[in-house]
């Protein structure tokens, strides 16, 4: 299943919001937008949907801005895609948050496709429920450290 552009920015707005829970501080939706390359208007309703599915919380005000609501180890990556694209199957009828039966398959028992359907949502459901934003904040950290800028003349 493909990553959404709508779900790549929520990742990106809740990895700095990861990066910045150290300082226990909200931060404005106009810096995540300018440092992650994000559209503000766009952004600002990703953020809503954080707010409304518990993940973030907002103070409001001048020194206001958006904060995670749990612990950077409490949110998993599957929380993040699902709640900004919905289930995580290539296909309804092996969802096990939205399933539907299969439109094309009369008996689902039968249905070969099905098997690679399930094993790809399995996969794919495996990591995302594995990575937490505390480990993504980890290799986003390990990352910038190993990227040593260098200038020659």
């Amino acid at each position: 299943m493909p990553i959404s552009a709508k779900g790549e920015y929520a990742a990106r707005a809740l990895l700095h919001l990861a990066l910045a829970s150290d300082a226990q501080t909200p931060v404005r939706t106009g810096d995540i937008a300018e440092r992650q390359n994000i559209p503000k208007k766009y952004l600002e309703q990703i953020l809503l949907v954080f707010k409304k599915e518990g993940l973030v919380r907002s103070k409001p005000g001048l020194n206001g801005g958006y904060f995670l609501a749990k612990r950077p180890s409490e949110i998993t990556m599957a929380e993040v895609i699902r709640a900004v694209d919905g289930p995580l199957a290539p296909v309804r009828c092996v969802s096990q948050t939205a399933y539907a039966p299969c439109p094309i398959a009369h008996v689902e028992a039968t249905c070969a496709l099905r098997t690679v359907w399930q094993e790809a949502r399995d996969a794919m459901v495996g990591v995302l429920e594995r990575i937490t934003l505390e480990e993504l904040a980890a290799r986003a950290r390990a990352m910038a450290d190993t990227c040593v800028s260098t200038y020659h003349i």
